[in-house]
């Protein structure tokens, strides 16, 4: 039976620099954020219920218009768990699609929000200080602090996170020590 551990942590606190550090040891990780995207640009079937939930301004061209339907859930808490609930049996297919490896690595930002924690066998949050992460935030997404502010908020706060995790990572001080947890985490599980 495959082990299905997560990755989860706030928006720009590197897991997608842990997700990456997996693959380079040949680890499957599924990025979910990816997937999502996937999901809202060729699949007719996510496109048409979101369409018909929230509109076709959150459309463009066939596809989701991502900031519009951002600009919708980020702003209305009821949306978004619409959205979810749209969005969650595509991402569980996904994730029980990947049974012929051993361990497969899921990163999830919104892991317990959206409720899918009950669908794997580990939870490894990737914490940062707050600080550094909006820092990192408004240099990857080229965007304002009160934007970046925004964004945080709007996940649950890492103090949780690292309560409802099995381990947590710290990403503050850079790429190497991030390594040196990466490879004790895969000591761990061998």
């Amino acid at each position: 039976m495959t082990k299905v551990i997560a990755l989860t942590g706030g928006i720009a606190s590197g897991k997608s620099t842990v997700g990456k550090l997996l693959k380079d040891k040949n680890f499957d990780v599924i990025d979910l954020d990816k997937t999502v995207h996937d999901l809202e640009n060729e699949n007719k079937d996510v496109i048409n219920k979101i369409v018909k939930l929230f509109g076709v301004k959150t459309t463009n061209n066939g596809k989701i218009n991502r900031s519009q339907l951002a600009e919708i859930v980020f702003n209305d808490k009821n949306a978004l768990k619409r959205l979810v609930r749209i969005l969650n049996p595509f991402l569980i297919k996904e994730i029980n699609s990947h049974t012929d490896e051993d361990v497969i690595f899921i990163e999830a930002p919104t892991l317990f929000e959206n409720g899918l924690q009950v669908y794997v066998d580990k939870i490894i949050m990737i914490a940062c200080d707050p600080v550094i992460q909006m820092q990192r935030l408004i240099k990857r997404n080229t965007i304002s602090i009160s934007k970046a502010n925004l964004l945080m908020k709007s996940q649950w706060p890492q103090s949780v996170k690292k309560e409802l995790s099995d381990v947590v990572i710290d990403s503050t001080n850079g790429i190497d020590e991030l390594k040196k947890q990466v490879l004790c985490l895969l000591d761990d599980l061998r």
